[in-house]
């Protein structure tokens, strides 16, 4: 009886390791097609390069869908390297040593690993610690600020660097138009089409997928709920998600305005000014938008004074926004 139950247990191991291996092949190919498009070299790209042979994990993080797996491929496009990108099921559900012989066997003997999305597999942090001890050079991405540094912080102490990607800015944004900033001061065509391009740029925004394949809004709403639902309700198990997305619309629909925690309180109907604290930096974390604190050498005064609101992309705000509001902005 005892041998049976053995059996069986081999047997549906080595079906869960088939299929795993079979998410890292295919895996692979979708890298290949990756590799073979037309890809912009990101500007922080260069700054990243100098610490590829560092002794060091490498931290690239920012917001969902903002280029952080592509501008990690730009940067080991030259090398051999293993990939597993952790937003599939059946990996995060898995044992990590597992999907690792796995990557061994569709990679082959490599000793860089790109890990994607990372803060979607339980304990990720011992893992990768791990994974240093024995010599892999590391790449890895994640979608959550807050989550990443402090396990990090707490289990390579010293031992990683964190790059923050934004998406396209308008410099990128051009280079993929194929727009020559040369000479733009003696020919007024240029300066026309210029003015053109960041129209458009301010109206769509930069996320590199809706540039490249010209994709309209209905995309950045899909992304907003993605991010809302899964980067933010999901990871921090927020008991009233319908909250915090009405909260992230505000923010967005008011960028560059001051708010107080107290004021989004009694505007949204919020019980506790503590809870629009955590929140909104819930929101911030999965960098959804960003806080400016009034300039002040007394911390009391930074901690009272009215913040300003910034949003991460301005075709977010278009998107999720009232046609009214696009047109006040573009007035502006």
């Amino acid at each position: 009886m005892e041998v049976a139950v053995e059996q069986k247990f081999k047997f549906l191991f080595t079906i869960i390791y088939k299929m795993i291996k079979s998410v890292i092949a295919r895996q692979k190919d979708e890298l290949r097609g990756i590799l073979n498009q037309r890809l912009i070299e990101r500007e922080s790209k260069r700054v990243i390069k100098k610490f590829m042979d560092r002794d060091i994990v490498k931290i690239i993080t920012g917001i969902r869908r903002s280029g952080k797996s592509v501008l990690s491929l730009l940067l080991l496009k030259d090398r051999e390297f293993g990939y597993v990108n952790f937003d599939e099921k059946l990996l995060v559900e898995g044992n990590p040593e597992k999907v690792l012989s796995a990557v061994k066997e569709i990679h082959g003997d490599i000793k860089i690993l790109l890990l994607d999305e990372i803060q979607n597999l339980d304990g990720w942090e011992l893992w990768v610690n791990s994974l240093y001890r024995r010599n892999y050079n590391l790449i890895i991405t994640g979608s959550n600020a807050k989550l990443l540094s402090r396990e990090l912080s707490t289990h390579l102490t010293g031992r990683y660097l964190e790059f923050e990607v934004s998406p396209f800015s308008f410099r990128e944004y051009l280079r993929w138009k194929n727009f020559d900033l040369e000479n733009l001061e003696y020919i007024e065509e240029k300066q026309g089409r210029l003015k053109h391009e960041l129209r458009e740029y301010l109206l769509k925004g930069g996320f590199p997928e809706l540039v490249v394949k010209e994709l309209d809004e209905n995309y950045l709403r899909t992304l907003f709920d993605a991010i809302i639902y899964k980067d933010v309700v999901r990871r921090w198990n927020v008991r009233y998600p319908r909250k915090i997305e009405d909260l992230s619309r505000y923010l967005l629909g008011n960028a560059s305005m001051l708010y107080t925690f107290t004021k989004l309180r009694k505007i949204l109907d919020f019980r506790s000014t503590l809870t629009v604290e955590n929140y909104v930096s819930y929101i911030e974390e999965a960098y959804l938008i960003f806080s400016l604190e009034r300039f002040s050498f007394k911390l009391k005064e930074r901690l009272k004074a009215p913040r300003k609101c910034y949003a991460i992309d301005t075709g977010l705000i278009n998107a999720i926004t009232s046609k009214f509001l696009n047109s006040q902005i573009l007035r502006h």
